[in-house]
């Protein structure tokens, strides 16, 4: 099949034959069905920073290269990027300042990367009440953003780490709305619904081990590094299912440590292109 556009002397496929073919490309030996090229974010890249396993009592971070590119980014006034919007910084700099208090909990004996970690997370929890001072609620139109804030507040609170700021009061009332249309039992059921995509801000507010069944080697939960990374974190069972998802993704993404906020986006990418495809084929028609 030859999907050349026109004015090659070639004919343009029809829209039929373009799905047509890139379903044969997706089901053949390229595992063409099976790819993101999502750009690499801090959050989902600072949730796999915090996954563990434990082993005769030794704990073993399954993802240092994650907690590295952490240390690697981190700004000097304590924050991380804000790719678009203020909510960008607020949420990546959040979940970094929850892998690093993590992970100092969990440091034996080693003074020199203590004081190193302590610092940085001083500075980083500076950075959160800048960017936290500054944020205007009212204009934040990321999905889920205040089920994601406060999930990460919560749980940074329970380090006795604690941050006011102007638009709290909005925020918890955003949050409480939207949390009168959640119950646990949407998630325990075998209905997928798109809090799946963001289980990680549930933490403490859901058994785990009963979302079991919504995790895959293929899509991990519901193709989230950072909510299957929770999953893996707050399971009392260690489900290899999660972690060989979580390293698929981490290979697929050069084994830099940096991964998406998706993963496949296949399915997504193909549809878009067949979209595309078929709307150029219409205005050259």
């Amino acid at each position: 099949m030859d999907l050349k556009a026109p004015g090659n002397g070639k004919l343009c496929p029809t829209p039929r034959e373009i799905v047509n073919g890139i379903s044969e490309l997706a089901r053949g030996d390229g595992n063409l069905g099976r790819f993101g090229t999502f750009s690499a974010v801090i959050y989902d890249t600072a949730w796999l920073s915090m996954v563990y396993k434990r082993d005769r009592g030794k704990t073993s971070y399954l993802f240092t290269k994650c907690f590295d590119y952490l240390l690697e980014t981190q700004k000097e006034d304590g924050t991380w990027t804000t790719y678009g919007s203020q909510i960008d910084g607020i949420l990546n700099t959040l979940a970094a300042l929850l892998s690093m208090v993590k992970r100092r909990k969990c440091i034996s004996q080693d003074f020199k990367e203590e004081t190193t970690l302590h610092h940085r997370i001083q500075m980083a929890q500076s950075g959160a009440q800048s960017l936290l001072q500054s944020w205007d609620v009212d204009k934040t139109v990321h999905v889920g953003f205040e089920v994601l804030v406060t999930g990460l507040l919560r749980q940074l609170g329970l380090f006795n780490l604690q941050f006011e700021f102007p638009g709290y009061a909005k925020l918890m009332l955003l949050y409480e709305r939207k949390m009168q249309k959640f119950s646990p039992d949407l998630i325990y059921s075998n209905k997928k619904t798109t809090i799946l995509h963001s289980l990680e801000a549930l933490t403490g507010m859901i058994e785990f081990d009963r979302v079991s069944h919504h995790c895959s080697e293929d899509l991990g939960i519901f193709g989230s590094p950072a909510a299957t990374a929770a999953y893996l974190i707050n399971a009392s069972k260690w489900d290899q299912r999660a972690a060989t998802y979580l390293e698929s993704v981490v290979t697929s993404y050069g084994n830099s440590g940096r991964v998406p906020s998706a993963f496949p986006t296949s399915i997504f990418e193909i549809s878009w292109v067949c979209y595309i495809s078929i709307q150029i084929n219409v205005l050259s028609t």
